[in-house]
This record gives C-alpha cells, sequence and structure tokens, in this order.
C-alpha cells in the first residue's frame, strides 16, 4: 500500500476488535509518498530557570507535574499523484473536503498497531506535467495510543477510546501503563468495595462510574487490588506511547 496513511474514525471489527475506518492515501487516492510517512515527536515542555550566581540554569520542568509533559505533534506529509491516473480537479475537492480542517484519528500502515488524534489540512496542492503533488500538514496530540482493544463494554456514544478490563472482587488487575501517565476509571454497580493502586491506600468506590483522580497509572506495571463485597468492575484507562 506504498506506506499509506489511513485517516478516518475508530470503530469495532466483526470480532470485537478496534480498527480505523475512513481513507486510506493509496486504496483511496493512489497517493505515493515522497518519503516514508511518519510523525513527528513531540516537543518537551521544558522550563530553565537562570539564578544569579548560580553555575547553569535551574531545570524546572518536572517541579509542578513530577513528570515530563510534551507539547502537539506537528509536521507535514507529501504525496506524489499521477496526472494521467487521476482528474485533478476532482481528486483535488475530494481530498481537502474530506480532510481540510476535520479532527480525526490516523493510522499509520508502517506503525498499525497505534493510532493518533488530531486536526489535519490540506497545506498546498502543486501541478506538474507528469505528477503533481499534495501537502497534508497536521496537529496531533503528544502520544500514540494503542488500538488494540476489544470492546465488549464500549458504547460509542458515551465512552471514550480508552482500554477496558473486567475484574471480580475481591481480586487483582494488572495494568501496564505506557508513556502517557493518566487516571483510570472503574464502574460497579456493588457497594463496599475498595481499591488500592501499588499497595498504596484503599479507596472506597460508590456505586457507579468512579473517576480516580488521586490514582495515576505509572509507566511499566500497575496493581489495582479490590477487596469487600463480591462483584464485578470495569477499569477504563488509556495507554499512550511517544
Amino acid at each position: 500500500m506504498y506506506h499509506s496513511i489511513t485517516f478516518g474514525t475508530i470503530r469495532a471489527d466483526s470480532n470485537g476488535y478496534s480498527a480505523i475506518a475512513g481513507k486510506n492515501t493509496w486504496d483511496d487516492w493512489h497517493l505515493i509518498p515522497s518519503s516514508r510517512p511518519s510523525v513527528a515527536l513531540p516537543e518537551p515542555n521544558t522550563n530553565y530557570v537562570d539564578i544569579p550566581f548560580r553555575d547553569g540554569s535551574l531545570d524546572i520542568s518536572e517541579a509542578v507535574t513530577g513528570y515530563m509533559t510534551y507539547k502537539d505533534r506537528s509536521g507535514s506529509w507529501e504525496f506524489y499523484i499521477a496526472n494521467d491516473y487521476h482528474n485533478w480537479v476532482e481528486l483535488k475537492q475530494e481530498i481537502t473536503n474530506y480532510l481540510h480542517g476535520r479532527k480525526m484519528f490516523v493510522v499509520l500502515e508502517d506503525d498499525p498497531g497505534f493510532f493518533y488524534e488530531g486536526r489535519l489540512k490540506v497545506d498546498d496542492f502543486k501541478s506538474q506535467k507528469v505528477n503533481s503533488t499534495i501537502t497534508i500538514g497536521y496537529v496531533l496530540k503528544p502520544y500514540k495510543r494503542v488500538l488494540d482493544w476489544i470492546w465488549d463494554t464500549f458504547n460509542f456514544e458515551t465512552d471514550s477510546t480508552t482500554d477496558v478490563i473486567e475484574c471480580s472482587c475481591p481480586g487483582v488487575a494488572e495494568i501496564t501503563g505506557g508513556r502517557m501517565r493518566n487516571t483510570p476509571s472503574i464502574t460497579t454497580e456493588i457497594s463496599g468495595i475498595t481499591v488500592s493502586l501499588n499497595g498504596g491506600e484503599d479507596v472506597l468506590l460508590l456505586p457507579g462510574r468512579n473517576e480516580m483522580t488521586g490514582m495515576i497509572l505509572q509507566e511499566g506495571e500497575n496493581t489495582l487490588e479490590f477487596k469487600g463485597a463480591s462483584g464485578t468492575v470495569t477499569i477504563n484507562y488509556v495507554r499512550g506511547e511517544l
């Protein structure tokens, strides 16, 4: 597929796994990239303070959060268009109508296990005798996110694109956190269940959806231990990588 890119929305396939549905640069438009497409790395949000009479500056980049945060990814992809294959005017209109100014999910053929999310635009069209070029610009969120969840409990009307785990209580859920640190939400219909993260303090869960703002999933292995009444809990969390 000529190192293609798919732009569109995330949907569950027939097996219950997530997949992207939309337009593919090769399958739908026969665009050939001028170089293998990749997404620019996000720039770290660094903050250095110069202090009089001190050697060097003071790095306070992680002073507020305790970890590094990142800016959006921004850049562009250039593609060749074979003039003898397409009606130039029609293709230009189709691509512009589909992409320009739209917020979408993006999956690279060379990195199919992850998706990016952000806003796209058509930067430039250049018409030449043999082939023409199109440049598609992007501003994407800092983290790419895993595209291999099972969506048994996913509601496309109310839920976001998160990983979902079910766990019986009493019991333990093991979660592998990515580079992106985030807080889980835990849903249960049972009263009297508590949860602790990595051996920390027990927190009482209320019936319904609990936003666990005080529990930050770290990069690597995390353990959620559930105690108390018997029942089932559903854990929603986001896994993101650079």
